[in-house]
Parts: structure tokens; sequence; C-alpha cells
């Protein structure tokens, strides 16, 4: 919302050069020369001050009657009377300075105080004004023949013409600046044209190139040391990335800038760092950060009497303040803003004033009011558009009588352009030759390259497919022999023990090796089972491990098996997943039986939100990562983690052994 003009004002003060010599008496000179002194050092942290003091170095001139010595004062009386926000005083202050500036013979000075004039028109909104004042300037120094005074005049011309939305015009001054500024070898005012520049392409919404200039000048003020201006470019920077969007970026910038702005104890630009960051603070719904950045920032101004940006801060503080919901701290900054901007009758600041009032009205429910102030915004942001449209039918008009003056001088051209024409189409004819024939080599290419793309993914298919063969033939050959070898002698096994059974009797002992035979049998039919098939439903697997939980528990009458299955979707397991799956839930139930002296398991399985499975038991339970605990949890998480499978164990000591399982989502 505000106008960031104090940096460029900066350039335009501190390349004020004076080239007197002084015949006054030593004493009185040096008495008001101090005065002068003084004063400028004041400008930009106690204006008032600073007038108090070049009002005194003034009458104190008079008494000289040295036109040099009062030029000076009356130019240190302007320049403080234009920090202090007294501008109809600066310029008469100005006035006086070219006055005895002229005595002197001295266009130097003369320039300077027509260009100081021209800042003030600028600060009032009289942009027309200002451009002329600017001209002038720039003819008084070109006659002067100083290269770093000429650079400063294209400089305010492309700063003036920035300001009033001539882009084109702009960007050939600051060009020009730029051309002679880099031939002085002066890193400083090469930086601060760049700077310039970078301005420049932010009021053509080109940000990126915005960037690409200010950094160009952040390298050369950090390479030579110029804390002042790094500190300025770093917060051009930052207000680009805001536009971009870029607000973390922005967030860094202005930190840098803000510790150099308090470093040099820069009161005035660390003032509007304060209100521009908090101006992006609540554009991202960050008004209560935002809210003690005003607040600096209102100090600030006040402490060093700068009304220049006050009144836009105000308004920006309003806006932070309504986000807030704090309405009555809102209107007091819009009263105090009002009260600054009708003393400069700036559009924007009126425009953006009304903008939060009407805010403010709705805000509290003043219809009316809200309306009102509503209709003034529009007014006020219609003004400005016509502003610039009337500028820019002045520049198609201006355009339109080059024109004419071309046709002329283009008939005049007639038999030279008639020369040229076909030399222009054969060469027309080569380019579109040479873009169809890149068009068709770039074609040609691409349907190649998805040719070979498509004959490796076939590949890759045939590829896969045969490892599939490959895989199934294997597992076949895995559950023939397991099934003629494995299972043959298991089924031996049991044979012997019950032909053991039958001359000896039945003992402890022949009982535990019947179990274990059968148990083995058990687990290898379901590993054949599953080996025969690719996929197993999850109704299927749930009702084999139900199964076998009956087989195994039925020797065990006084352990109780509750089984609860909530089966929606019924997915199917891949034949890894359900023989890991199976391992880890004999392991539970054989630990449950074996060493939590249980008497009660139970069992839970869902698959509304992927499957979900819950061992459970009342026993003794244990401490996990014990050196006793054996390598039964660790060999169940494996096989989880094989199976892609989530596996969490609960247990304390008396309190029973939960085993969860999940599907990874």
């Amino acid at each position: 919302m505000k106008k960031n003009y104090f940096f460029i004002f900066l350039f335009m003060a501190s390349m004020y050069v004076t080239h007197s010599q002084s015949n006054i008496k030593p004493v009185d000179s040096f008495a008001v020369k101090l005065l002068i002194d003084k004063a400028n050092k004041l400008l930009y942290e106690q204006a008032d001050s600073a007038v108090i003091l070049a009002t005194k170095a003034v009458n104190a001139s008079f008494q000289l009657n040295n036109a040099g010595i009062s030029n000076k004062a009356y130019n240190a009386l302007g320049m403080s009377l234009y920090m202090a926000g007294k501008y109809a005083e600066s310029v008469n202050a100005f006035k006086q300075s070219y006055v005895y500036a002229k005595a002197e013979n001295n266009v130097v000075k003369m320039a300077t105080a027509i260009n100081n004039q021209a800042n003030v028109m600028v600060e009032v909104g009289k942009l027309d004004s200002a451009l002329l004042f600017y001209k002038e300037a720039l003819k008084l120094r070109k006659e002067s023949n100083i290269a770093m005074e000429i650079v400063q005049g294209y400089y305010n011309l492309g700063y003036i013409h920035k300001e009033l939305g001539n882009f084109d015009a702009s960007i050939e001054n600051i060009v020009k600046s730029i051309e002679i500024s880099d031939t002085l070898n002066n890193d400083r005012i090469s930086g601060m044209c760049y700077t310039m520049m970078g301005v420049l392409q932010v009021k053509k919404t080109d940000f990126v190139s915005s960037n690409l200039w200010c950094k160009k000048a952040l390298a050369i003020f950090i390479k030579s040391k110029d804390e002042g201006n790094k500190a300025i470019a770093l917060h051009s920077i930052a207000t680009n990335f805001i536009e971009l969007k870029v607000y973390d970026s922005a967030t860094v910038y202005f930190n840098n800038a803000i510790k150099i702005y308090e470093k040099l104890n820069d009161k005035r630009q660390l003032a509007i760092a304060f209100a521009d960051y908090g101006e992006m603070l609540t554009r991202v719904n960050k008004a209560k950060e935002a809210e003690p950045y005003f607040e600096k920032s209102i100090a600030l101004h006040n402490e060093i009497d700068n009304k220049r940006t006050l009144g836009s801060t105000y308004i920006s503080a309003a806006l932070c303040k309504l986000s807030l919901n704090k309405n009555i701290e809102c209107k007091k900054y819009l009263d105090s803003a009002l009260s600054i901007i009708s003393t400069i009758n700036n559009k924007p600041d009126f425009k953006n004033y009304y903008d939060v009032l009407s805010q403010y009205y709705k805000s509290i429910n003043e219809p009316a009011n809200s309306l009102e102030a509503y209709q003034k915004f529009v007014l006020y942001k219609d003004s400005i558009l016509d502003e610039k449209k009337l500028k820019n039918i002045a520049e198609i008009e201006a355009k339109y009588n080059n024109n004419e003056q071309e046709k002329i001088i283009n008939n005049q051209n007639t038999v030279l352009a008639s020369r040229q024409k076909w030399l222009y189409i054969i060469i027309a004819i080569a380019s579109l030759l040479a873009v169809l024939g890149y068009l068709f080599y770039r074609n040609k290419a691409a349907k190649k390259a998805e040719e070979v793309k498509k004959a490796q993914e076939k590949q890759i298919e045939l590829n896969k497919q045969e490892l599939d063969k490959i895989a199934e033939t294997e597992r076949q050959r895995i559950s023939r022999d397991l099934h003629d070898n494995m299972g043959a002698y298991t089924s031996a096994l049991i044979a012997n023990v019950q032909q053991l059974q039958s001359k000896i009797g039945n003992n402890d002992e022949t009982a535990k090796m019947q179990t274990n035979a059968e148990s083995i049998l058990n687990s290898l039919r379901e590993t054949i089972w599953v080996l025969n098939n690719k996929e197993v439903h999850l109704h299927e697997f749930n009702d084999g491990f139900k199964n076998y939980c009956f087989k195994v528990l039925k020797n065990f009458e006084n352990i109780r098996f509750e089984a609860t299955e909530t089966i929606v979707n019924n997915p199917i397991l891949s034949a890894k997943m359900a023989i890991h799956l199976n391992k880890i839930m004999q392991e539970a139930v054989q630990n449950s039986i074996k060493h939590a002296a249980a008497t009660q398991i139970t069992y839970t399985l869902t698959d509304s939100n992927g499957i979900k499975i819950i061992l459970s038991d009342n026993g003794k339970g244990f401490k996990v990562n014990q050196p006793n605990t054996g390598n039964g949890i660790s060999n169940m998480q494996w096989r989880a983690n094989e199976a892609g499978l989530q596996l969490q164990v609960t247990t304390a000591e008396n309190e029973g052994t939960t085993i969860t399982i999940n599907t990874l989502k």
C-alpha cells in the first residue's frame, strides 16, 4: 500500500555535489557550516530538530553575504522540511536555494535545487510537474558535462516515468544511466541503478527479471561492503518474492535486511521494512504475528517524525487490526491515517483508506457507512484507472504521429525496400524449410523412441510370464516332493508310534510323540494346500486357521477358544502372505498353550479397512526384549516383514498377551 520511495531519495540526496569556494571569514563560515552539517545528520532521525538547526543556518547566512553558503543553508532547510512532511515550505526553501545557485552561476547546484523540487512534487502526487522539473534538471546537468550528474539526471527521469506508468521511457532512461555509471567504475552508483531496474520490472509485474536485477545489485554491494544499499537490495528482493507468493523466501530476505538496518540504526528504512513485513504476514493470514511489526513501525515513524510513509503504514496496520477483530484499534489507526494523507492528497493512499474503512463499517454492521466508503473507494480507483487510460491514449497518439512520420520516411525508402523484399522472402522460405525439416526429424525420432519403448515393454511382459511359469513349475515340484517324501515319512512315523503303543501300551511319552507327528502332518498338509493354490481367499484362510485351532486345542480342555470374524470384502491373499500369516498365528497359539498357562484364547478378524487380526490370551504374559523370551517373537516379526504385514505385540506380566496383525496400506 505504501510508496517505497525512500531508497530512491537516498540516491538522489547522496549524489548532491557542491563545487563552491568560500571567501567568508573562517569563524563565521565554520559556525554556519557546523549548523548545516548537524541539520543534515539529523534529517533521517529527528526531522523537526533538523528544521530548527537549518533555519538558524539560513538566518546566520544572511550576515555573510555569501551565495555559496546561503545555497547550502537553504538546501539543508528544504531537505529538513521535506523529511518533516512540510512540503509547501520545503518547495519555497529549494526555490531560494536555486536563486543563490544561479547567483553563483553554478549549474550543478541549480540542477540540484530543481531536482529537489521535483522530489517534493512526487510526494504530493504532482507527477506531471515532477517530470518537467526532472527534465530541466537533466538539461542543466548535461551542461555541466559531469558524468555523475548526468547519471543522476537519467536515473531520476527513469524513476518518474516509472511512476507515471511510461515503462518504455523509464527503461530507456535507466539503461542510459547504467551505461554511463558502468564507465565510472563506481560500484555504489551501478548497484543503485541495477536496483532501480529491478523496481521497474516490478511495475511491469515481471518479478523474475526484477529479482535478477536486484540480485545483481546485491552482489555488487556485498563485494563493495556497502551495508546500507545491500539492505535495500535485500528489501527489494523480499517484496518481489511476496508478489511471486514465495513467502518463505521473502521472510528470509526481510530478516536479513532488518538485521542490517538495525545494525546501522537506520530507523527510517527499518520502519518501512517492519511495515512491509507486517503487510506480508497479514496477506498470508498471520495477522497476529504482523501486529507487533506494525506497532514497531509506527513507533519508529513517530520517533523520527517521518510523515511521508506513516499514513500508508497506519492504513496497513488498520487492516491488520480488522483481521484480528480489534475494531476500536482499527478505527483509531484509520483516523490517524486520514489526518496525514489529507495533507498530501495522494490518490492511492485515499483509495486504500476507503477500502479498509468500508470493511471496518461492514464488520461493525453499519451497511450505510460501509456502502458510502466503498463508493468513495471505487471513485478513487476509477480515477486512477482513468489517469492511466488517458496516459495510454496519449502514448497511442504519440505513436500514431510517429507512424505518420515513419510513413513519409518509408515512402522515400520504397526503392530500397523493394530490392530487399526478395531477399527477405528467400530467407523466410529457407527458415521455414529448416523448421519443417527439424519438425519432421523430431517426429520421426519420437516415433522410433515410442516403438523401442513398446518393444521393451513387450519383452518385459514376456519375461514376467516366463518367470511366472518357472515359479509355478517349481511350486508344483516342491508340493509333490513334500507330499511324496515328507508326507510319506510322517505317515510312517505315526504308524510306528501306533505299533509301539500296541506293544508297550499308552503312556505320556508315546502320546506326545503321536501328537507331535500328527501336528507335523497337519502343518505339512496346510503347506501343500497353500503351494497348490497361487491365491487364497480370506474366508478360506480363516476356515483353515480355525480348523487348526480346534484340532490343536481338543487335547486341552482347560483352554477356551472364541472366534469372531467379519468378512465383507473377502480379499485374496498371495501364497507368500498366506504361508507367513499362518505361521505367525500358529506360533502365537502354540505360545499361549506352552508358555502362557492361558485358559482362554480369543481370535478376531475383520477386513472392512484392510485385514486386521487380533489373537489374545489371558495368560501370565512376559517381559518384552528379555534374554529369556526366546526367538518366537523375532521369528514372527521376521515373517511379518517378509509378508508386508504390520505386527504389534502387547504384553505385561500377569496381564496376558495380544498379537495384532495389519496389512500395510
